[in-house]
């Protein structure tokens, strides 16, 4: 909270937006993790990022569920254009992709 007074001293309205970030691979623990960080923190929206490896993250799904709050972004690299804006059907569509070792 202090950094919203802080931030808010600097920049008229500030912060526009809170965002949490998560790592795609913490799997069931960010849940929990999302449900101590938000209230306090006044979260606006989501980033997961490393959903370039294995990791599908359908805890993202849980997580706004839950919480009320949209994925805004989702990190596919290590550089700043891999972060890119979130797409729901694209996003989906990831999830039900057939595996190369199923055939």
């Amino acid at each position: 909270m202090k950094i919203c007074h802080v931030l808010g001293r600097s920049v008229e309205d500030a912060p526009h937006e809170t965002l949490l970030v998560f790592d795609a691979t913490v799997g069931q623990d960010g849940l929990g993790q999302a449900r101590s960080f938000m209230g306090p923190c006044g979260v606006t929206g989501v980033v997961l990022t490393n959903l370039d490896g294995a990791a599908k993250d359908g805890i993202a799904i849980a997580i706004t569920e839950d919480q009320g709050v949209p994925i805004r972004c989702i990190g596919v690299g290590e550089q700043l254009d891999d972060l890119l804006s979130f797409s729901g059907t694209e996003f989906v569509d990831t999830l039900f992709e057939p595996v190369w070792w199923l055939g």
